[in-house]
């Protein structure tokens, strides 16, 4: 069921427990204090039961919210950060670090030689070793890091408080990782990583592109390595 349903029914149910009440009260010119015993009893328990109804449809309504807004924010093979969540994440922290100067490093990473695994062997066996490479970032990482699937083979992930010297020890941590992943049929994989840290003058576009700079340089000397431009 979609939003815009959830909220029309809660609309006609709010409605009509409005309308029930009304018509229970006033019946043929006689108040509510008028009614019998029993008619109190069945307008009190008719009640309730509309107010049930009501909260439970209002707990879908925070589901339904709540499904949406994870569709929206996370990629939907991986289950990692999409884009859009990772830009809303950047712009987050950089307000953090303006306001604090605590360091703020990224990691730009690629598979290397990831289209010849599609190529050979099918989107499924690649989907699969995606999947697979994304509950090891999630275990790598710590929980204050923000791991997103930047398009295609290439993730992105947010450090804050961390400098680049550490951001690089990470790296070269997390490339032995990367390089550790046995899938099968396709064996093992390597990646390539560009590094960068965020300064005051910065923009998300600025300080991805000294990553993809990194990242391309790796690339260009060989692949499996870690690099960092200025």
């Amino acid at each position: 069921m979609s939003m815009d349903a959830l909220r029309a029914l809660v609309r006609r149910l709010r409605a009509k427990l409005a309308d029930d009440i009304i018509e229970n009260r006033i019946d043929e010119g006689y108040s509510i204090s008028k009614l019998s015993a029993v008619q109190h009893e069945n307008l009190q328990n008719h009640t309730e039961q509309n107010m049930e109804a009501l909260q439970e449809e209002n707990r879908l309504l925070r589901l339904g919210k709540e499904v949406l807004l994870k569709k929206s924010t996370t990629d939907p093979l991986t289950g990692l950060y999409n884009r859009v969540k990772m830009e809303e994440v950047f712009l987050y922290e950089q307000k953090q670090f303006f306001r604090h100067g605590d360091d703020f490093s990224m990691i730009l990473m690629d598979l290397d030689n990831f289209k010849a695994i599609n190529d050979n062997y099918g989107h499924n066996i690649g989907d699969n070793y995606l999947r697979e490479l994304a509950g090891t970032l999630t275990e790598f990482f710590r929980n204050v890091d923000m791991i997103g699937r930047w398009g295609g083979e290439e993730f992105l992930i947010l450090l804050p408080r961390t400098s680049l010297e550490e951001a690089k020890k990470m790296a070269l941590r997390l490339s032995a990782k990367v390089s550790a992943i046995d899938c099968p049929r396709i064996g093992q994989q390597t990646a390539s990583f560009g590094l960068a840290t965020l300064t005051r003058g910065d923009t998300l576009s600025t300080v991805v592109g000294r990553a993809d700079k990194g990242l391309f340089l790796a690339k260009k000397r060989g692949k499996n390595r870690v690099e960092i431009t200025v």
